[in-house]
């Protein structure tokens, strides 16, 4: 039987150590905790998470150059409703009003939902978002601009929608903003809320631009009320399936990632 030499003996033991401290230094690697970059990645994450369709109800839609007839539709809704009403056209201001209407039965579920429900997934489908968003900002410039006499505080409900606009021209996934597992943080909340104030508001005005010096029967205060009360309950007939108060104010993913 023979024996090892004492030099491949030593060789042996070294490589052995070499061997044993690579093992401990690869171990200690992936013990070792990811925390350099980590209070850069929420943001990244949620940058990313905007502008991809990953997970989004409704992927973004690419623009072309025909869409910029959207806004020239848009310029001239404002123009003709702004002469209309300062001319004494009624009918300008009552086809506003029906359009307020619809934006609080659009929007009020938005509080109470974690889904995009069925009011906005039909606007999705059917209705080009450029038109949509840009819409509601001109709401509030006709209703601020004509003799129906808003106050011009209002004009801040332009801004976010616009914002919208130049969002979906960036191909941003919006639909995210409806789901609170991704990005339905709380400055939308915020932003909702006021939006409906602002919308609530024009509508009042229209009312009074209306119905001025009418009997107490037919009062804006009253119709205002009848009417936003119709649009409460037609939105939970609708909705009501959709709707929780479980979900009002509901700590998203992204709010969470903020928050750590």
């Amino acid at each position: 039987m023979c024996r090892p030499s004492p030099t491949s003996l030593n060789n042996t033991i070294q490589r052995s150590g070499v061997d044993i401290r690579h093992q401990r230094s690869q171990s200690q690697l992936h013990e070792q905790p990811v925390c350099s970059d980590e209070g850069a990645r929420p943001s990244l994450s949620r940058r990313k998470s905007w502008v991809s369709d990953e997970d989004a109800p409704y992927p973004s839609d690419d623009f072309t150059c025909p869409q910029l007839l959207w806004f020239l539709c848009i310029g001239s809704i404002a123009q003709m409703s702004i002469y209309a009403l300062n001319d004494g056209y009624l009918a300008a201001s009552i086809l506003w009003i029906i359009y307020e209407c619809y934006i609080v039965f659009d929007h009020v579920p938005f509080m109470f939902t974690n889904s995009v429900y069925k009011s906005p997934g039909f606007n999705y489908k059917y209705i080009n978002l450029i038109f949509f968003w840009g819409l509601e900002a001109v709401a509030c410039i006709v209703a601020t601009q004509s003799l129906v006499g808003a106050p011009p505080i209002l004009l801040y409900n332009a801004a976010p929608h616009f914002f919208f606009v130049g969002a979906h021209i960036n191909q941003t996934a919006t639909s995210k903003a409806f789901l609170p597992s991704i990005m339905k943080t709380w400055w939308i909340y915020a932003q909702v809320a006021v939006d409906n104030i602002i919308h609530l508001v024009c509508l009042w005005y229209h009312l009074k631009y209306v119905f001025a010096g009418a009997d107490w029967y037919t009062s804006p205060l009253v119709l205002w009320s009848v009417l936003v009360g119709a649009m409460l309950l037609l939105t939970y007939w609708v909705h009501g399936d959709e709707m929780s108060f479980s979900n009002l104010f509901a700590v998203s993913g992204a709010n969470k990632s903020m928050s750590r």
